[in-house]
């Protein structure tokens, strides 16, 4: 499929289910973002028409987007890579409007969620690894001992 490579396409094909890579809380996640995107007063607005190829905002909102989402959850040398790469979708703004430049939001999309799910799949491998450890006879069930004792090693004091 020739659109599939289309970055606002296959965004769609995956929100659907037409496309697996993409699930219930990658569409909230979508929703979420693209909508803080378009609240957020940083930079001059953009005016997409609907049978654009491309919908743009500005860069500025992208980084501060980026920071406001990732900054807390994402180590420094992965919100270096992450940046970078987001950097690289930048483009002067054809309006000159936004000096710092403009980013397709799809693009964007794709790269963040791409971010999003090396971070869920982090946290899976560790509290994977967090049940594995507490699971003392190894039944791949956590029984109330065991349980107990990884409550009282995660309480905060």
């Amino acid at each position: 499929m020739v659109y599939k490579k289309v970055p606002r396409v296959h965004l769609f094909m995956g929100l659907i289910g037409i496309t697996k890579d993409l699930d219930e809380d990658d569409a909230n996640f979508y929703i979420r973002i693209v909508g803080a995107l378009n609240y957020n007063k940083i930079g001059i607005n953009i005016v997409n028409n609907e049978g654009s190829d491309e919908f743009f905002t500005p860069y500025l909102r992208v980084a501060d987007m980026t920071k406001s989402v990732f900054y807390h959850n994402t180590s420094r040398d992965h919100m270096t890579i992450l940046m970078k790469k987001i950097d690289k979708l930048k483009v002067a703004d054809p309006k000159k409007l936004n000096a710092q430049g403009i980013v397709s939001i799809d693009k964007y999309m794709l790269i963040i969620l791409e971010h999003q799910h090396m971070l869920l799949g982090k946290i899976r491998d560790y509290i994977s690894d967090v049940f594995n450890a507490s699971d003392l006879d190894g039944n791949k069930t956590l029984e109330f001992f065991e349980f107990y004792i990884l409550f009282k090693i995660i309480e905060p004091k």
